[in-house]
């Protein structure tokens, strides 16, 4: 996947190889066979957040895949760039092994020492195969880890107008 645009064919690839149809995909979600359809047609650009993560929970893609959603216990919310760093380097070999993740980036307010109780992590993961799965099932395994909401994807995710400082400032946390 080369974009989180692309989830659209994502999620109709899903409920073509699970042989469910347009109509059956509806009742599950809760709306007519012919609301999915224009969701299918404008790949789910037109569909509200809440009815893509539903969707997906339906066709069990994504972090709220049954059987994936495997959270470490952590003792509180990562507090600075350094407990940021050692949670992330325990856990690396479960993220390698288990999404693929080849690195993994910090940057941000916890970089630049500026974090808040409610700041989140902003982290650049690099994935060995980059699908949506991989992407969204690491990040919540990341949240898990670090107990703070997560931002993470690849550099080609963050916006041009702003990569260049990303770039200046991210600091490699794993592989050490």
């Amino acid at each position: 996947m080369e974009s989180l645009l692309d989830i659209g064919h994502l999620l109709v690839r899903a409920r073509q190889q699970r042989g469910m149809s347009q109509r059956e995909l509806g009742e599950a979600v809760g709306v007519k066979q012919q609301q999915v359809a224009r969701w299918e047609t404008s790949a789910y650009r037109n569909a509200s957040l809440e009815r893509v993560s539903r969707v997906a929970e339906v066709l069990d893609v994504g972090p709220v895949r049954r059987g994936r959603r495997q959270k470490p216990e952590v003792s509180g919310p990562a507090a600075d760039l350094k407990e940021v760093a050692r949670r992330v380097r325990e856990h690396g070999p479960v993220l390698a092994e288990r999404y693929g993740v080849v690195s993994v980036d910090v940057f941000g307010a916890f970089v630049r020492g500026e974090q808040t109780d409610t700041s989140f992590i902003g982290l650049i993961v690099e994935l060995e195969e980059s699908t949506l799965q991989a992407m969204i099932d690491s990040e919540v395994y990341l949240q898990g880890v670090l107990g703070r909401r997560v931002q993470a994807g690849p550099l080609t995710s963050i916006a041009e107008e702003i990569r260049d400082e990303v770039e200046a400032e991210q600091v490699r946390i794993w592989p050490a």
